[in-house]
């Protein structure tokens, strides 16, 4: 980051310039989800807005009623990724999980196979699981080198996995038609 922060050019605004910045590495580590398309340009205008009208966005406070926190007991699921569930729901779930590079403070989702307690450390979205096939089960593998695990309705595109404490590309632990719990 803060050799990000050194490549400020004058000719930008120093916000502007650390997102664009930051957009480049998200690309470059291979995260081609929403946040390309909708979130980095929505990010770029938010910035670009402060620096020319910071009185123009608006200010709303936090309905103190309505959030939730959740705290290392109170992680979703007790920490275990419920196979039975919408993929889109098991996606959220996992990126919410990932502090990267730091450590999250509730640890990787985790699954079981053949009794070996497995973390779940990175996905890539989600994908068309095939009909009538259980939840848990490794169908495949993605064009990106993710391998797709069938939910209750979808599938989870599954990159890393966290074993003996060393993350690993899904693909060297994950293989059809192994069965997560």
């Amino acid at each position: 980051m803060n050799r990000l922060v050194l490549a400020v050019a004058a000719e930008e605004s120093a916000g502007v310039q650390l997102v664009r910045a930051l957009a480049a590495h998200h690309r470059a580590a291979g995260r081609r989800g929403g946040a390309d398309r909708r979130g980095v340009p929505l990010l770029l205008a938010f910035v670009d807005q402060a620096a020319r009208d910071p009185a123009a966005i608006p200010r709303r406070s936090q309905d103190l009623a309505r959030r939730r926190v959740y705290r290392r007991r109170d992680v979703p699921f007790d920490g275990r990724l419920p196979w039975q569930r919408d993929a889109a729901t098991l996606d959220r779930f996992v990126r919410a999980a990932d502090f990267h590079p730091l450590p999250s403070p509730w640890g990787d989702p985790v699954a079981r196979l053949r009794g070996e307690s497995l973390g779940i450390a990175k996905v890539a979205g989600t994908a068309d699981g095939p009909p009538d096939t259980s939840p848990g089960t490794v169908v495949g593998t993605a064009e990106d080198g993710g391998v797709i695990v069938a939910c209750g309705t979808g599938a989870l595109v599954v990159t890393h996995v966290r074993r003996e404490g060393r993350v690993l590309p899904a693909w060297t632990a994950l293989v059809p038609p192994q069965v997560l719990e």
